[in-house]
């Protein structure tokens, strides 16, 4: 449905899908997933998506059928016309039908932000911490365009775990990058 100031909704059933995994055969999956996206105005665009149903946990050594949640939720801000922040969190937990035991359950929070200091230059930089790792991610990328087939880019990956130790965090992984691009015309 497209409802006022470019607002949708979208409701998707799955209402029955029998599916072998593994050489486990698995009947009577279903779900039901709820999508809202809502870009009312230039400087703010919200959206989000929820999902229930039964899936398979595949992570297991012996897959089991189980009740699946996901949740994400994500957004665009423009506070200026030259700064973009793009924040979003997803959940997402399986348990088992019978027990109720845990297979799995957690959450990775992302953020991007996108400055344009002009024409040519412009800065992302992406963090994420992911709680199924416990890991937090930073990744600077600095571009320098000359014309659109032309580019520097100059960027480095952080990998941050929390060890639980005095300090807390721990740099493990730190790359540091190059590139430049020419289109060669013939």
């Amino acid at each position: 449905a497209q409802a006022a100031a470019q607002t949708s909704l979208n409701l998707n059933v799955l209402v029955k899908s029998d599916e072998v995994f593994r050489g486990v055969d698995f009947q009577n999956l279903r779900r039901v997933s709820v999508n809202i996206n809502s870009n009312f105005s230039d400087p703010l665009k919200l959206g989000g998506n929820v999902s229930v149903g039964r899936s398979i946990a595949r992570n297991l050594e012996t897959p089991r059928l189980g009740q699946s949640l996901n949740l994400n939720v994500w957004g665009t801000v423009k506070p200026t016309s030259r700064l973009v922040l793009e924040p979003e969190f997803t959940f997402s937990s399986l348990h088992d039908l019978d027990t109720n035991e845990e297979f799995f359950s957690g959450y990775i929070v992302r953020s991007r932000l996108n400055y344009q200091f002009n024409r040519r230059l412009f800065l992302r930089i992406v963090n994420q911490y992911n709680n199924f790792s416990d890991r937090f991610e930073v990744d600077p990328l600095l571009t320098y365009k000359i014309n659109p087939f032309t580019a520097f880019y100059v960027g480095s990956t952080h990998d941050i775990v929390d060890f639980e130790g005095t300090t807390g965090f721990y740099q493990t992984q730190r790359q540091f990058f190059f590139k430049f691009q020419y289109l060669v015309r013939t």
